[in-house]
C-alpha cells in the first residue's frame, strides 16, 4: 500500500512487549482477569468471546449475520463480504502490507502492554455483557461466522493470537473511498464556483454593453471607407485597403459620398433611397421613400404611404408614432434632440433614447438653444462637454450627457459658459456672451459661487482652485472657489496660486515702456521683471517676456517659469511657438539661424537657416545650405534633399524631387509610392486615397493611403 494512502503507517517490531501484567485494570479501574495476552486497541481485549468494538453490547450469535445490510449465510468455507475473495492462509498476515510474525507471547502493536483478561471487558468505558444472541455491531444484524471474515476488503488470516486490524472499530467502508468522495465533492464545488464566476462575468459584460449603447460618448471618428466616383457620375464604396464593397451604382449627385456621419451615409439609386454603413451593408434597404432626412445622428424616414419613423445610426427604429418635427440642439456635437409632438416635447439622446418629457405650456412650442461660448471653455474640454441645455417657456433645462438624465431645471434663460475638466462643475450665465449680467457656478446641482464682478463681462474659465474672468479689455482676473477676487491684470496663469500679473498699468504714471511683471509661485512673490513687453507667449509652464534693448533698438526675449526662474541667460532675438506641436518653440540667438527648444530651454535640433511648421500635420520643414529636411514631431530628420512639399493631408505628404515624386507616410516613416516627375504626371491627395493623373492618356490611377496599392483605374474619355 502506498504510504500516502496508508493512514496506519508501518508496523514497528521494536515496539513488541513480552511482559504480561496480571494486575490489569479495565477502563473503569475494575480489575480484569486475563487468560490470553491480546491488545486490539491498546486496551485489554477479550479474545475468547464476542466483543463490542463500538460501545454496543455484543451478543453471542447463533446464526450468521450480514455486516453490510444483507443476509449472510453460514458458509462452510471462507466468505468475502465485500466482493473480495477471502483466502484461508496458513500463516499470520499483516493487513496493512506489512508481514505479521507469529509469536507465542502477547504482542502489543501500539507500544502498550497487553493484558490477559479472564472475563468480558468494556473497551469503551461501558460494561460488556456475555451475550447469548447475535448483536448488531454497526446498527446492522451481525452473524457469527465460523470462518474468518474480511471487514475491510482485504484477505483475513486466521490466527491463534488476537490481532488489531485497524487500531479502531472495523467499519464496512474504507477511508480511501471517503477520500475519493471528498475529492469529488471538492471538485464539484469548484466547478460550481467557476460556473458562477463565468455567469457573473457574462452579466457584467452585458450590462457594460447596454450602458455603452446608452452613453453619450459617440465613436464618431471619420470612417476609413470611402466613395469613389467614376466618369459616369456613379459612386462605389471601397475600404481603406482598396477592397471594393459595392458596385458603381449610386447616384453621385445625391449620395453624401464625401462624408460618413457616424459611419452611415444616405445613398440613392434612381428613385430609390436607403441607408448604407461603411462596411457596405444596408441599414435601410433601397426603397421608394418620400423622405430620408438626416438630423445629426438620427434619420427621419417617411415611406410612400406617409408613415413616419425615426432610426438611429445602427438602423434601429427608435420612434414610429406621429410627431411634428425633430431637431438637433447642437449642430456641432449632436448630443441632444428635441422631438415635438402635439401636446409635449420629448428629449432624445443620440441613440434615440427618450430621457425626458416636457408638457407644453399653452400654445407656445418655441425651443431656443443658447449657444455655448466655447472661446472661454478650457481647451481640453471644449469639444467634450458633459452637459447640454435648452430654454423653453422661460425655463432652462440642463442635461447630464454622461448619465443621460436631467441635471437641473431653472427659471429664466441661461447659457452654458464653462465647465471644469472633471465635468463636476459648470458655469452658467444670464449674459448672451456680449453684455454682462452674472455667472453662477454649480456643483452637485447647487450654487457654490456667484460672480457678479464686471471683470467677468467677457467670460469665465474654470481653473484649478478657482476661476479666471475675462473683462471687456480682455485682461484676466482670478477668483477663488468661493468667488472672492484674488488678483487683477493677470497676464498668464497656471492655476489660482501660480501666475504672472502686470503691477503698474498706469501708463501716465509709470510710462508706457516701463512695466513690472510680478511672478507668483504657490501664492508667493518670487520674481519681478521690468520690461516693455509687446508680445507674450502663454503656456502652462513658461512665460516669455520681450524686453526692448535701448542699444540695439531691438526686442530681446527671455523665458521664465512660474517660479520666476529665467531659462536663457543670453536673450533670444526671436521666439515663437510652433503652430500644432505643443510645448515647442522656434528661437534664434544670433538673428541668422533658428533651432527648436522645449519649455525647459533644451535644444532639440541643430541650427538651420530657417524652420517652418505645417498647419495641417505635425511636421516641420527646415533648410540649411540649400538642403531641405523633413522633421517629425520628435524633431527627427525623416527625409532630406527634396525640393518642396508638394501636398499634405492627414500625415501623408508628397515630396517633389527633380526626377520623381514620393508619397510619404509621416506616421510609418516610409515611402508609399514613387512616381516619375514629368509634365505628364500629377499627384493628388484625397482624404482616404491618392491618385496619379496622366494627362496625355487622360487616365487616373488610384492608390491606397495605407500601402500604396493600386486598386482602380479608368480613362476619363471612355
Amino acid at each position: 500500500m502506498n504510504n500516502e494512502n496508508n493512514i496506519f503507517g508501518q508496523m514497528n517490531n521494536n515496539n513488541i512487549s513480552n511482559e504480561p501484567n496480571s494486575n490489569s485494570m479495565n477502563n473503569n479501574n475494575t480489575p480484569v482477569q486475563p487468560s490470553n495476552p491480546t491488545n486490539y486497541n491498546s486496551v485489554p481485549v477479550q479474545p475468547s468471546n464476542p466483543t463490542n468494538y463500538n460501545s454496543v453490547p455484543v451478543q453471542q450469535p447463533s446464526n450468521p449475520v450480514n455486516y453490510n445490510s444483507a443476509p449472510v449465510q453460514q458458509p462452510t468455507s471462507p466468505v468475502n463480504y465485500n466482493s473480495v475473495p477471502v483466502q484461508q492462509p496458513s500463516n499470520p498476515t499483516n493487513y496493512n502490507n506489512t508481514s505479521v510474525q507469529p509469536t507465542s507471547n502477547p504482542v502489543n502493536y501500539n507500544s502498550v502492554p497487553v493484558q490477559q483478561p479472564t472475563s468480558p471487558v468494556n473497551y469503551n468505558s461501558a460494561p460488556v455483557q456475555q451475550p447469548s444472541n447475535p448483536v448488531n455491531y454497526n446498527s446492522v444484524p451481525v452473524q457469527q461466522p465460523t470462518s474468518p471474515v474480511n471487514y475491510n476488503s482485504a484477505p483475513v488470516q486466521p490466527t491463534n493470537n488476537p490481532v488489531n486490524y485497524n487500531s479502531a472499530p472495523v467499519q464496512p467502508s474504507s477511508n480511501s473511498n471517503n477520500k475519493k468522495f471528498d475529492n469529488l465533492k471538492k471538485m464539484m464545488n469548484l466547478k460550481v464556483i467557476i460556473a458562477g464566476i463565468l455567469v457573473i462575468l457574462i452579466l457584467v459584460v452585458a450590462v457594460v454593453k447596454i450602458l455603452s449603447n446608452n452613453n453619450s460618448s459617440l465613436n464618431v471618428k471619420d470612417s476609413t471607407s470611402f466613395f469613389l466616383e467614376n466618369n459616369k457620375q456613379k459612386v462605389a464604396l471601397f475600404n481603406k485597403n482598396g477592397k471594393k464593397l459595392t458596385k458603381f451604382e449610386f447616384d453621385s449627385s445625391y449620395t453624401d459620398h464625401y462624408n460618413f456621419l457616424n459611419h452611415v451615409s444616405i445613398v440613392r439609386k434612381g428613385e430609390k433611397k436607403g441607408l448604407l454603413n461603411d462596411h457596405g451593408k444596408y441599414l435601410l434597404k433601397l426603397g421608394n421613400y418620400k423622405k430620408i432626412n438626416r438630423v445629426g445622428y438620427l434619420y427621419e424616414i417617411e415611406d410612400s404611404k406617409g408613415n413616419k419613423k425615426i432610426v438611429n445610426s445602427l438602423g434601429k427604429t427608435v420612434y414610429k408614432k406621429s410627431y411634428e418635427s425633430l431637431e438637433s440642439l447642437d449642430t456641432l456635437n449632436y448630443n441632444l434632440f428635441i422631438l415635438k409632438l402635439d401636446n409635449e416635447l420629448k428629449v432624445m439622446n443620440y441613440n434615440g433614447k427618450i430621457i425626458d418629457t416636457i408638457r407644453y405650456s399653452g400654445s407656445d412650442k418655441e425651443v431656443t438653444h443658447p449657444k455655448v461660448n466655447r472661446a472661454y471653455i478650457d481647451d481640453d474640454v471644449s469639444e467634450k462637454l458633459s452637459y447640454e441645455l435648452f430654454v423653453y417657456n422661460n425655463k432652462t433645462y440642463i442635461y447630464d450627457l454622461k448619465s443621460n438624465k436631467k441635471y437641473l431645471e431653472l427659471d429664466g434663460s441661461y447659457l452654458l459658459a464653462a465647465q471644469n475638466k472633471k465635468g463636476n462643475k459648470i458655469v452658467l450665465s444670464k449674459s448672451n456672451g456680449y453684455s454682462f449680467d452674472s455667472y453662477y457656478i454649480y456643483s452637485n446641482k447647487k450654487i457654490v459661487t456667484k460672480l457678479t464682478d464686471e471683470h467677468c463681462a467677457r467670460g469665465v474659465i474654470s481653473i484649478d482652485g478657482g476661476y479666471a474672468c475675462i473683462n471687456d479689455n480682455y485682461s484676466t482676473s482670478l477668483y477663488d472657489e468661493k468667488g472672492n477676487k484674488k488678483i487683477e491684470n493677470v497676464v498668464t496663469y497656471k492655476n489660482i496660486k501660480n501666475y504672472v500679473y502686470l503691477k503698474n498699468t498706469d501708463s501716465e504714471k509709470y510710462g508706457s515702456s516701463k512695466k513690472t511683471y510680478v511672478f507668483y509661485s504657490d501664492g508667493k512673490v518670487v520674481e519681478q521683471v521690468f520690461s516693455d513687453i509687446s508680445a507674450t507667449i502663454i503656456s502652462q509652464k513658461v512665460f516669455s517676456a520681450r524686453v526692448f534693448n535701448e542699444t540695439t533698438r531691438n526686442g530681446e526675449y527671455y523665458m521664465y517659469d512660474y517660479y520666476g526662474k529665467k531659462f536663457n541667460s543670453t536673450p533670444f532675438t526671436s521666439m515663437y511657438k510652433t503652430q500644432l506641436i505643443d510645448d515647442l518653440y522656434i528661437v534664434s540667438s544670433d538673428g541668422k539661424t533658428e533651432y527648436v527648444i522645449n519649455e525647459s530651454n533644451k535644444e532639440l535640433t541643430q541650427a538651420y537657416d530657417a524652420i517652418k511648421t505645417n498647419e495641417a500635420s505635425n511636421y516641420m520643414v527646415s533648410s540649411k545650405d540649400d538642403v531641405n529636411y523633413l522633421l517629425n514631431e520628435n524633431q527627427k530628420v525623416l527625409v532630406s534633399g527634396f525640393n518642396r512639399v508638394y501636398e499634405n493631408l492627414d500625415n501623408i505628404v508628397v515630396l517633389e524631387y527633380n526626377d520623381y515624386y514620393e508619397v510619404y507616410d509621416l506616421n510609418k516613416h516610409k515611402v508609399i509610392l514613387k512616381v516619375e516627375n514629368t509634365d505628364d504626371n500629377n499627384v493628388f491627395l484625397e482624404k482616404n486615397y491618392f491618385y496619379v493623373y496622366k494627362i496625355s492618356e487622360e487616365k487616373k490611377i488610384y492608390y491606397t493611403n495605407t500601402k500604396g496599392n493600386k486598386f482602380y483605374q479608368e480613362y476619363m474619355n471612355s
